[in-house]
């Protein structure tokens, strides 16, 4: 359903963001 697909494109976004927020911080020290 439309649901699930809104839910798993969400959850992606989180993913990805919290991995480059954590290589962000590396890059930055």
């Amino acid at each position: 359903t439309s649901t699930d697909l809104f839910k798993t494109v969400f959850d992606l976004m989180v993913s990805v963001t919290l991995f480059v927020g954590r290589f962000d911080m590396r890059m930055m020290q």
